[in-house]
């Protein structure tokens, strides 16, 4: 896991091929997403989000990213409670979706 500093300080877990993912700092509602994967190099990236479980999508929003020093990052607030599902597409049509299995994120409900 990475912490990240500064005024988005946020717990980072790596999430393979080049992904990072992370919640907070406000209860969760905020993700933010992380890429540094094979479509690093593309002019402009979104990352495709929905929620659900297994290769059912809903609520389906094409985000788009910023480019950092680091490769790619957004922030997007959460819609629902469910399984995150997300891939990653470039301004020319290339496709990023973690050979095929798509990234999965499973949010937790705090306990208070």
């Amino acid at each position: 896991m990475i912490t990240r500093t500064g005024e988005n300080k946020r717990l980072m877990t790596n999430a393979g091929g080049g992904v990072e993912i992370g919640i907070g700092p406000i209860l969760g509602n905020d993700l933010t997403v992380a890429y540094n994967g094979d479509l690093s190099g593309a002019g402009e990236l979104w990352v495709r989000t929905g929620y659900g479980q297994g290769q059912t999508w809903q609520n389906v929003y094409d985000v788009p990213m910023v480019r950092t020093e680091e490769g790619w990052e957004t922030i997007f607030r959460r819609t629902t409670g469910e399984q995150l599902n997300f891939c990653f597409h470039d301004n020319t049509g290339n496709w990023d979706n973690n050979e095929g299995q798509n990234w999965r994120f499973t949010i937790e409900e705090p306990h208070l």
